[in-house]
């Protein structure tokens, strides 16, 4: 931080100092107050630990940057410090009870997504001059959360809040409250607002009221409650809003207060982003396949197997998302391998053989650099292994190998069996299951294999009936 601007900052604060050393610097950091000075062009250039403590952003990550009010508010939007150094016409447009006393603006304001969990900050902000030039502005932000009684509603903070408000009761869920914040994400106007409260939270909402009952009864219990959902909009288009609940007295009612933030643009751009991720792990495995014509839509199958036995295991869907990308990669490490010897006519020599086996170390070290799960590297290095110890490349053996790559390894050789190879003819679906069946407790996972045996099975019974 500039010198000067330390001297400065010591003056606002009204702390006489003639000079500024590192005892001082250090003072200003340990204060109990979150203090940070943005320059005459909104970047930061101080942030002292308690606004580190508060945001969870520390200096060396905000220092030299605009992303102060991204720190506070979890997206960009005017700070008083902003609306001080060249808005100040708007000050009063989005900080209501700001008033200017002895050249500082002071006002109150609510912020619900702070790390350390909602607050009240009383802030004040003034600009900093250096030969009647402006140079930045510094802000101070006091913590009154425990002065404003928060189990208690206060009306007016959270009308003027910048976050969308909105309170119901507990037992009716009856709207009680809503602010102008939360009236315009659901497509109302101010005037609007008589129509909304009184309705029921179930006219908002896609989920039910047992649903929402037993929400509740989690908020009650573990205090503050986050949640992410489907609202619907007054002309009935559906949003994604996330946000969090705890219990407040409102009127002398119990009721739940629900900060709300319309996500539907970063939902949209994730699953945006998922579909382009989605078709390069097609491209990729269909890379793989092709070079075979014996092997072509193998990684697809794999993937189909593995994740209707991993569904039959009733893992978690993060797991078996896990597994249905790790089953598509598996065999990544053959494009490692020459050509000659993945489209040889004929069995493989010892030597060509001993190639092949090296593919999971191809594969794994292929996807090492990428920041994906360990799980679905674990499928690409592991699925050769067996249950008795006697696969490759490490040798695992039983629970040493992880419970993915068993998934998979089961799903891989069903599907090779059942498909044409150069060198042999497909088996049909029961002779594979005797097969898994013969080597339940040596190749394969002997609980896996009892599992994956019945699924096929019922869905061989059903395709028989039909």
């Amino acid at each position: 931080m500039d010198r000067s601007l330390v001297i400065r900052l010591n003056k606002n604060l009204k702390r006489s100092v003639a000079k500024v050393d590192m005892k001082s610097l250090a003072l200003i950091d340990q204060l109990p107050v979150a203090v940070f000075i943005i320059d005459k062009d909104h970047k930061v250039c101080y942030w002292n630990n308690k606004c580190e403590i508060i945001t969870g952003v520390p200096k060396e990550k905000i220092i030299g940057t605009s992303d102060h009010s991204i720190a506070f508010y979890e997206k960009r939007r005017p700070l008083l410090a902003d609306l001080v150094l060249d808005q100040e016409d708007r000050i009063l447009e989005l900080y209501p009870d700001c008033k200017k006393i002895d050249g500082w603006y002071t006002g109150t304001a609510y912020f619900p997504f702070l790390k350390g969990g909602e607050k009240f900050f009383q802030f004040s902000a003034k600009p900093i001059y250096e030969n009647k030039k402006l140079v930045g502005v510094m802000e101070i932000l006091f913590d009154i959360t425990h002065l404003k009684q928060i189990d208690n509603f206060n009306e007016d903070i959270y009308e003027n809040s910048m976050e969308a408000i909105c309170v119901f009761d507990m037992e009716s869920l009856e709207i009680c409250f809503v602010n102008k914040s939360a009236l315009e994400i659901y497509g109302y106007k101010l005037k609007d607002r008589q129509q909304v409260i009184g309705q029921s939270i179930l006219n908002f909402s896609v989920v039910r009221a047992e649903e929402i009952k037993t929400f509740i009864q989690k908020i009650i219990k573990n205090g503050i409650k986050s949640f992410q959902t489907i609202h619907i909009k007054k002309n009935g288009k559906r949003i994604h809003v996330s946000g969090n609940c705890r219990k407040i007295k409102y009127l002398g009612r119990d009721c739940i207060l629900v900060n709300i933030k319309d996500i539907s643009n970063e939902i949209k751009a994730f699953e945006e982003k998922n579909r382009t991720c989605e078709e390069i792990l097609k491209v990729l495995s269909r890379s793989i396949d092709y070079r075979d014509s014996y092997t072509e839509e193998h990684s697809e199958r794999v993937k189909n197997y593995a994740v209707k036995l991993a569904k039959e295991l009733l893992l978690p869907e993060s797991l078996v998302e896990e597994i249905r990308i790790g089953s598509l990669l598996h065999d990544l490490g053959k494009l490692g391998i020459p050509d000659q010897i993945i489209n040889k006519q004929g069995l493989l020599s010892v030597e060509e053989y001993e190639k092949i086996k090296e593919h999971p170390r191809i594969g794994y070290r292929i996807i090492e650099p990428v920041q994906i799960s360990r799980n679905i590297k674990a499928i690409i290095l592991f699925h050769h292994e067996r249950w008795d110890g006697q696969g490759y490349p490490l040798g695992l053996k039983g629970d040493e190998i992880p419970l993915p790559a068993r998934i998979v390894a089961i799903a891989d050789a069903f599907d090779a069996m059942t498909s044409n190879r150069v060198y042999r003819k497909a088996c049909s679906k029961e002779e594979a299951l005797k097969e898994i069946q013969a080597c339940s407790g040596s190749q394969f996972d002997p609980q896996l294999s009892k599992v994956f045996i019945k699924m096929i099975e019922k869905e061989i019974n059903l395709n028989k009936n039909l």
